[in-house]
């Protein structure tokens, strides 16, 4: 059987690896950045005699899972098992409070915080480098989609829909150019 003896030294992750036969005894430090440190021991059974051994020392309790660590979550401050946390940003979340305070960018898929939201489920950077705003609706669209109306002195940007309008509706004092058919010496 070998031992793993989990403990924390100095800021880092301290693992104490042993077993009784042949007799090995090994000790590493591991700096972890921004995980957990965990504190205890974990068994590893190599064969069935010697889980049979283990149990019948107490060492094992009938296989039952061993209580997980509990950890707080940065933002609700409640207690819940290290599994039930999610690590984002150098915080550890539980899952309501990463569903209520961030979101996933439907552009590059990455997770951010809520208030770095262009657009609901658009993040500042993607928003900055691919999409606009309708100028007529105010809709979020990517460049790609975008109706560029240059009549103007400043090109105008639109989505098809508001685009289209321009092209049925117009003001009180609009006057069409007129479209002659046929040719000049036929009247």
């Amino acid at each position: 059987m070998q031992v793993f003896e989990l403990s924390e030294y100095d800021g880092m992750q301290k693992i104490v690896h042993s077993q009784e036969m042949p007799e090995y005894k090994m000790e590493y430090l591991v700096k972890l950045q921004g995980a957990p440190i965990f504190v205890g021991k974990v068994y590893v059974i190599d064969d069935k005699n010697t889980f049979d051994n283990a149990e019948s020392r107490g060492i094992l309790r009938g296989g039952r899972k061993m209580k997980e660590e509990k950890y707080t979550c940065d933002i609700c401050h409640e207690e819940h098992d290290v599994s039930e946390l999610t690590y984002f940003d150098e915080s550890y979340l539980c899952e309501d409070c990463l569903r209520r305070e961030t979101f996933i960018c439907r552009d590059c898929g990455d997770r951010h915080w809520n208030d770095d939201s262009a657009d609901g489920d658009l993040c500042q950077t993607c928003y900055d480098e691919d999409y606009v705003r309708c100028e007529r609706c105010d809709a979020v669209i990517h460049y790609d989609d975008a109706c560029y109306h240059e009549d103007e002195e400043y090109p105008t940007i639109h989505i098809a829909e508001c685009f289209d309008m321009d092209e049925i509706i117009h003001d009180y004092y609009y006057k069409p150019e007129p479209i002659f058919y046929g040719d000049a010496r036929d009247i």
